[in-house]
């Protein structure tokens, strides 16, 4: 569990190593981030420290209430542990928090957490107005007695990774460029739900999921995913959208799994989504409908046969 802290609660438990940041999706620039605050804070003998900061400043700062995320807070921080930071500290950002000058803020991480060394990310800048920037932070890391190291742009051979950058490609349902950014597959996770049993009728039962509030998704519609539920692991074919073919309707994911038989409502099933297959379309009847599913279950079959040779 966690809570959202201030930075009066924040401690440490000796010397630390800290990098501040939102990351939402923890995308490959994040993990070579965190990997090299690792780094760092071993040659030093220092602890490693996430703050993670929300809601992003900009949600509070531009009152931007229709933020959506890529990966929701609980996610983020365990994304965080799997890569190997077991302190990781939830920071509540606030409009009083925004007036607190960098100098301030730095003294408490330092007063709190001992800190001795700031690993940051490129165009990083805290404090109000944004005013520590690099140059500001080397001059109060000298005044308070802590290092500042400032990461460079992470890139993919063909692009920059950003957070941004995954927004828009997953907005435009361009799934693979989006995972070589995320550095997995884009996930969307919840609890099953009972549906209408439509897809039952028709011979492709399926796993239903409202998406959370505030998540961003992909495109409406269907993709090859992969799906994990009570410690096992299916291939399938999803459809995200409305159903226009029985007159549309909430936005829900609707996944068919494969070589899967049981109940499931009220588990909680994880959807990586593989590759995208074609848009959300409405059929002129059932045995249009059932067709299509039929063709999309063997591409993706073929597309996730692929990818595990690959």
């Amino acid at each position: 569990m966690y809570e959202l802290l201030d930075l009066s609660q924040m401690s440490g438990g000796g010397p630390t190593a800290v990098t501040i940041g939102v990351f939402d999706g923890v995308h490959v620039g994040h993990q070579h981030l965190v990997s090299r605050l690792k780094q760092l804070a071993a040659e030093r003998s220092l602890s490693p420290v996430v703050i993670v900061v929300h809601p992003p400043p900009q949600t509070v700062l531009e009152g931007l209430e229709c933020w959506s995320f890529l990966t929701h807070l609980a996610y983020r921080r365990k994304l965080l542990k799997r890569c190997g930071v077991d302190k990781i500290i939830t920071l509540e950002f606030t409009s009083q928090v925004s007036l607190i000058s960098a100098f301030d803020f730095c003294e408490e991480l330092v007063d709190k957490l001992q800190m001795r060394l700031m690993v940051a990310g490129p165009d990083f800048a805290l404090g109000h107005r944004r005013e520590g920037n690099m140059s500001r932070l080397d001059e109060i890391g000298r005044s308070l007695g802590f290092e500042v190291q400032l990461m460079d742009y992470f890139s993919l051979p063909d692009r920059p990774v950003s957070s941004s950058g995954i927004r828009t490609a997953l907005e435009i349902g361009h799934i693979r460029e989006a995972n070589a950014m995320i550095g997995r597959g884009f996930e969307i996770d919840g609890v099953v739900v009972e549906g209408e049993k439509r897809g039952r009728l028709i011979g492709f039962p399926t796993a239903n999921i409202l998406p959370k509030k505030r998540q961003l998704v992909p495109r409406d519609g269907v993709y090859a995913v992969m799906a994990r539920c009570n410690g096992q692991s299916y291939g399938g074919v999803a459809n995200l959208g409305v159903r226009p073919t029985f007159g549309g309707g909430v936005r829900i994911l609707e996944v068919h799994l494969f070589e899967f038989t049981g109940d499931i409502y009220g588990d909680r099933l994880e959807v990586a989504f593989v590759d995208s297959m074609r848009g959300e379309r409405q059929f002129a009847g059932i045995d249009e409908l059932r067709s299509q599913i039929a063709a999309d279950v063997k591409t993706a079959q073929r597309i996730l046969t692929q990818q595990a040779i690959g």
